[in-house]
């Protein structure tokens, strides 16, 4: 039987779904991070998408920066897996199917932030 690793969610509200596997952290605190952060696998949920984000840099702070700081820690700590979570705002409105190696046609601030946040985890 294979060993199931432990997983862990970021994010800053609780997990309805899996309450306690939730770490409740800022990916921008990386102090908090590299204190939370545990397990074999780390699920990245935190994201800033609202529509009315102010200043614009809080997209940039959370969703790029943020990613660069989950990725920092799992190597410090020896975590070789993070789930990264994307959505219609990177890969665009399509009346066809959408694969990873598609075109990437983000939308919005917040779209161009993940994107750019993702292409953080590719270089990892």
């Amino acid at each position: 039987m294979e060993h199931q690793k432990d997983f862990f969610i970021i994010d800053k509200k609780q997990s309805q779904t899996f309450p306690d596997s939730t770490i409740l952290c800022d990916v921008r605190d990386i102090a908090s991070l590299k204190e939370s952060v545990k397990g074999d696998v780390i699920i990245n949920l935190a994201a800033e998408h609202r529509d009315d984000v102010r200043p614009k840099s809080l997209y940039w702070e959370v969703n790029v920066k943020g990613a660069e700081n989950v990725c920092k820690v799992a190597e410090e700590k020896g975590i070789d897996k993070i789930i990264f979570t994307s959505s219609v705002a990177v890969y665009g409105f399509t009346y066809k199917e959408t694969y990873e190696d598609g075109d990437l046609t983000p939308f919005n601030d917040y779209g161009i932030t993940k994107l750019e946040a993702e292409k953080v985890y590719i270089n990892w």
